[in-house]
């Protein structure tokens, strides 16, 4: 949240009647700043006015125009990252992928040995289905239909492979639940 901007819109009201402040342009100044969802502005009719603020969450970066975005929950984007990406969000690519976030990452959600691969990237393809690349630029190739799924085989997957192995993977297709076809690494 931007304190410089909000101490700009209150400050131009000091010293001014509590009656004469008007509270729903005040309102709607703050309303339209970046990060803010709700505003709430009330009195005590004395000389004080309280300022209740709920601020948008993000839950990941969308890429767009080789630029980074902050989106909520419910695909808004929020503001534009102005420094490099060091923060703990997934980067999410490909249209339509704001709508369908939410719902990816609460399916990973679901799945309790998320700490076993941490996602770097979620690209939405072809507004069906997901690839996804992990830290360690593996990349996953998951179902339509059963995300779940298919990390519950990635992880089983993972326990019966040596690291040396998992290390000489490029990619992982899941998309058959049945089975996985693994692509290696070419070694120039």
């Amino acid at each position: 949240m931007d304190k410089v901007k909000i101490s700009e819109i209150m400050n131009q009201y000091i010293g001014e009647s509590i009656f004469l402040i008007p509270l729903n342009i005040i309102s709607e100044n703050l309303h339209n700043l970046k990060w803010i969802k709700n505003i709430n502005l009330t009195t005590n009719l004395k000389n004080q006015i309280y300022i209740e603020i709920v601020e948008y969450k993000s839950i990941g970066l969308y890429a767009f125009n080789d630029r980074l975005f902050y989106f909520s929950n419910k695909g808004k984007i929020i503001d534009q990252l102005n420094k490099k990406n060091n923060e703990s969000f997934i980067v999410f690519y490909g249209n339509q992928s704001l709508k369908k976030a939410d719902n990816f990452l609460n399916k990973i959600d679901k799945i309790n040995q998320t700490d076993i691969f941490k996602i770097k990237e979620a690209h939405f393809i072809n507004n069906r289905r997901w690839n996804v690349k992990l830290n360690n630029d593996l990349l996953l190739y998951l179902s339509e239909k059963n995300i779940e799924t298919s990390f519950i085989n990635f992880i089983k997957l993972l326990d019966s492979l040596k690291e040396s192995e998992i290390n000489s993977i490029r990619s992982i297709d899941l998309r058959n639940d049945k089975k996985a076809i693994i692509s290696f690494k070419i070694d120039d």
